[in-house]
């Protein structure tokens, strides 16, 4: 965006070092090239050279034109070339000449002292330029108004000659005036005479390969300028070597640029001309495909997210024809996650205001997935707008199961950020749709959510009752998930000083459970190590938690083994013992797995053994950490850290 501006520019600074005289050629290369043997001639007439001197053939032609120039000092300028094999024809060969050329493909098999990649102006080089045309003392009066005209120009040196040259030719006209057009309708308002932004960018499109581009302005799908190559696979619906082949070809032709291997961008302008001349019928189109597709992914997270359970209410949101990308551990959907949360948001969003009812739905549904992976990869606790913007969304969603699962995600979200009360209201409107729908499964699943809590908050009697009837719903809660409720409640009676309940209950979760290693039995020795610890037999929870930590490592499951090395470490701290080497083994595993809660718990217990050693400096350090952590997270663990921190100052 400025080449030829560029040129002219610098050909303006060469003239007196070209005393000859200077050429200009257009040579189209973005719409119907320019035949180089008509440039020719043109170059030879405007030597002098007599119309019927001038050969027929182009190689003819090329060697009168350069011998023409041996003996002169010309500058050549050939604005924006196809190929080298269009420029090299045109170059005048040894002597006192000089050549510009622009093009938007780089002509690496072009001879040239100097290649430059044109760069955008920075804002104070685009002031600079706007001031050189419209004057220093008209652009001093109205500064942030000059501001927003150099902030709309983004850099493109095409559209800040534009601007300027507009405001030139309307001295009248206040910069704020000006401005205010230009950000209501900023392509319309960047043409002048026969330079306009929407004309060059028409033009470098209409020079592609028909089915290049088809494909680009496709992109007009994807929100916001810029895509990766799985995006724009799931976009275009072909392979990713596909897609990348296609990027890295408009990458070729300068119509955006590539950020990082496989991440590409484009300009605010190109971005503007996608929007404008898309199609609204294939875009919506590409953009469900996109949209089913993320949907897809966020159901193939489940299974590393929770091994061996049941997804989240899959139901028909989550299309089964689409394949999807799949994940080998956390750390690589932590990895994929956060990069393609802002994306998914956006297209979430979008398609909430919708027409079409399947549209709304959907989109609804991708939102709803995107805050419950939030929530179980990372312990996200600020994702209630998205539940909001669902539960907001003017006509009712087309199947109430969404609505149920809103108001879940939004008692989720509101009781990771400690927000209690609220929670149990929304997790109370969830349970009425609920049962308006009849879903046992949904009903019991909040019941338990709702447990928990009431038991954070110290409501015990609550939190037994409520665990007691999740329990209790063999109808329809499997075997597996009801020993889970029941291990719930055997905490909560531990807490409440219920101990032989406990008991009898991890008695009940325990039969036939055997020495396989798994999840359950990860879960079982926990809660026998928290009752063992509860009843002064610290030295039993300590060899608990020990064998718990061997049964994650079996299982190679990073999230277990930093939460099993952190009650070690707790219950060797309350043995009288130093806790330190598993708090430390704890809290490196935990940031491996992207574990916010785990880390700060095990930053706590490494506190806890440097105080034990009197280094109080770096007690204090761990502990002002896991402060750090705990208040991101909402928890009330921070009021306790803050105590400790403040007691070593």
């Amino acid at each position: 965006l400025g080449k030829t501006t560029l040129a002219l520019h610098l050909g303006h600074a060469l003239r007196e070092a070209h005393p000859d005289g200077q050429l200009f050629a257009e040579l189209r290369g973005s719409t119907v090239p320019a035949d180089p043997a008509e440039v020719l001639a043109e170059f030879l007439r405007a030597l002098a050279t007599p119309e019927e001197d001038i050969p027929a053939t182009l190689d003819e032609r090329a060697a009168l034109f350069r011998s023409a120039c041996a003996h002169r000092r010309l500058l050549v300028v050939l604005d924006d070339a196809r190929d080298a094999a269009q420029v090299t024809p045109l170059l005048p060969g040894a002597g006192g000449c000089s050549v510009l050329v622009t093009s938007r493909p780089q002509l690496s098999m072009i001879p040239a002292d100097v290649q430059i990649d044109l760069a955008l102006f920075s804002d104070d080089d685009a002031y600079e330029l706007l001031e050189s045309m419209v004057g220093s003392d008209r652009l001093a009066a109205e500064p942030e108004a000059t501001a927003l005209v150099v902030s709309a120009c983004k850099g493109s040196p095409l559209a800040l000659r534009i601007a300027g040259g507009r405001l030139v030719t309307r001295p009248a006209w206040p910069i704020d005036h000006f401005a205010e057009r230009l950000l209501a309708s900023r392509l319309d308002e960047l043409e002048m005479g026969d330079l306009s932004v929407r004309s060059m960018l028409t033009a470098s499109v209409q020079g592609l390969d028909p089915a290049i581009a088809f494909r680009f302005r496709l992109l007009a799908a994807v929100p916001g300028p810029a895509v990766d190559v799985e995006t724009a696979a799931a976009t275009w619906d072909v392979s990713a070597d596909d897609a990348r082949g296609v990027l890295e070809h408009l990458v070729d032709v300068r119509l955006i640029d590539s950020a990082a291997p496989d991440e590409y961008r484009w300009h605010d302008l190109v971005d503007d001309h996608l929007r404008a001349v898309a199609d609204s019928h294939r875009v919506t189109a590409a953009r469900r495909r996109l949209v089913r597709y993320y949907l897809r992914c966020l159901h193939n997270l489940w299974p590393v997210l929770r091994p061996g359970g049941t997804a989240v209410e899959p139901g028909a949101w989550f299309p089964h024809e689409v394949t999807g990308r799949s994940f080998a551990d956390r750390a690589e959907i932590h990895a994929w996650l956060h990069p393609h949360t802002a994306l998914m948001t956006s297209l979430g969003l979008a398609g909430l205001h919708s027409d079409r009812q399947d549209v709304v739905d959907e989109s609804a549904a991708l939102l709803l997935a995107l805050a419950r992976a939030r929530y179980e990869c990372c312990r996200e606790a600020h994702t209630e707008d998205l539940s909001r913007a669902v539960l907001d969304v003017p006509p009712k969603l087309g199947d109430p199961v969404l609505t149920a699962r809103a108001w879940h995600a939004l008692a989720l979200s509101l009781g990771a950020q400690s927000r209690r009360d609220e929670a149990l209201e929304a997790g109370a409107r969830g349970l009425a749709v609920r049962r308006e729908l009849g879903d046992r499964y949904g009903e019991v699943i909040m019941l338990h959510n709702m447990a928990v809590w009431h038991e954070l908050d110290g409501r015990y009697d609550e939190a037994a009752e409520l665990f007691e009837r999740c329990a209790d719903s063999d109808d329809v809660l499997s075997p597996e998930v009801r020993r889970r409720c029941r291990r719930n409640l055997a905490d909560v009676q531990i807490s409440l000083g219920r101990y032989d309940d406990a008991r009898r209950n991890l008695e009940l979760t325990g039969e036939g459970l055997g020495d396989e290693p798994g999840i359950e039995l990860f879960d079982q020795l926990l809660a026998l190590g928290h009752l063992a610890l509860e009843t002064g037999a610290a030295g039993d929870a300590v060899a608990g938690f020990e064998r718990a930590v061997a049964v994650a490592v079996e299982l190679g499951s990073v999230p277990l083994q930093a939460t099993g090395l952190v009650k070690e470490a707790n219950a060797l701290r309350r043995a009288g013992r130093d806790g330190g080497g598993p708090a430390a083994r704890a809290a490196a595993l935990a940031r491996e797995g992207h574990l916010a809660d785990v880390e700060a718990e095990a930053l706590a217990e490494l506190g806890h053994s440097r105080s034990g050693d009197g280094d109080d400096e770096t007690a204090r350090a761990h502990w002002a950490a896991a402060l750090r952590i705990f208040e991101s997270l909402g928890s009330p663990r921070a009021d306790e850290l803050r105590d400790l921190v403040a007691e070593r100052r």
